[in-house]
């Protein structure tokens, strides 16, 4: 569980939702962690444009966006040589049970988590994701 700890280093992180309200709560969350820069769009389209232009430590997509959904993004990065196919990856979906093992059995991000949020379980993925060691 996410302690409170803060790395030394600020982390850069791309979020991709199209739901307001989500990038809201996304926000609020990533601000208490106190070392992380977050960016924020509202589409597929426009995080893979910002992925090609940027490294980010951390991608946070929702699966289901315009234009591109977040689970092809991420297998899209993955495919291609460019400066974010290896970064972690977090898929938020409203799905829950089965249906998020079934989007696992298909989808290579590194964590997948049902909407709404559990903020403590949210937290402790992405400092986790950031920083492994600590």
């Amino acid at each position: 569980m996410y302690d409170g700890d803060h790395p030394s280093r600020r982390s850069s992180c791309l979020l991709a939702d199209d739901d307001e309200v989500s990038q809201e709560i996304v926000a609020r969350y990533v601000a208490s962690l106190g070392y992380v820069d977050l960016e924020i769009v509202s589409d597929g389209r426009d995080a893979l444009i910002r992925c090609m232009a940027q490294k980010f430590d951390l991608l946070i997509l929702d699966r289901e966006m315009p234009f591109i959904h977040g689970d092809k993004l991420i297998r899209h990065l993955h495919a291609s040589n460019n400066a974010n196919s290896t970064t972690p990856t977090v898929l938020f979906s409203a799905s829950s049970g089965a249906e998020i093992v079934e989007i696992g059995a298909h989808c290579s991000a590194d964590v997948i988590l049902s909407k709404p949020l559990n903020r403590s379980e949210f937290l402790t993925v992405i400092h986790n994701l950031l920083h492994p060691s600590l």
